[in-house]
């Protein structure tokens, strides 16, 4: 009798360790290229970690990306040059929510694209209000501008900090972000220690497909 126990206690195990596996393998299916994941799965939770490559194509949530040199699609919605000097790729995405972050190699400079869904509280609002940028940090100078893109407004904000955290002191942090709204979404992009004259020149790339 206990040795027919152990043996289903045995089976089962088995079988579940497979079905776990052929999950995991079916997961990493569908990315290209990602020598490190970390797959978490809750409704619809994922987080991936990749290095940048010439090439990719990724789901989102609710969208895909293209990536074809320095050129990111966006779910045939618009494009944008990725700065340069970006190596390495992390995609969080849970519920209505997904970030994308492109980093460099010593962790210095990043690019990222944050999109949401607006919400019914957010219908309140305007889209300079739901794009507004708030800085926190002990700022050297910081400006704003809105520029119209084929008919659409985008809200740019520039800023060069000082950030200090509780085990550092404080450092130079050259910042822009830009965002507009669409279609229901929030579209937020932030970029790090690029200059303000270069990302410029990354929204002259900027192009709505539509």
């Amino acid at each position: 009798m206990k040795y027919l126990i152990f043996v289903s206690s045995l089976i089962v195990l088995l079988l579940t360790w497979c079905s776990q596996n052929n999950i995991q393998i079916n997961k990493l299916a569908t990315s290209w290229e990602l020598y490190k994941p970390i797959l978490e799965q809750t409704w619809k939770d994922l987080f991936l970690w990749a290095t940048l490559i010439d090439w990719g194509y990724f789901d989102w949530i609710y969208s895909f990306i293209i990536i074809s040199w320095n050129l990111l699609t966006y779910s045939w919605i618009f494009t944008i040059n990725i700065p340069e000097a970006l190596y390495t790729r992390e995609y969080i995405g849970h519920n209505d929510t997904e970030y994308i972050w492109f980093k460099d190699k010593n962790m210095e400079k990043n690019f990222s694209i944050h999109t949401r869904k607006i919400t019914w509280i957010d219908s309140i609002l305007s889209d300079k209000e739901l794009c507004k940028v708030e800085y926190y940090d002990w700022f050297l100078s910081k400006s704003e501008k809105i520029q119209d893109i084929q008919g659409r407004k985008i809200y740019i904000y520039y800023a060069t900090l000082m950030v200090s955290t509780p085990d550092t002191t404080p450092f130079k942090v050259i910042d822009t972000q830009f965002c507009f709204v669409d279609s229901g979404m929030i579209y937020n992009f932030s970029t790090s220690n690029y200059t303000h004259i270069y990302m410029d020149s990354i929204l002259h790339s900027f192009s709505f497909l539509d």
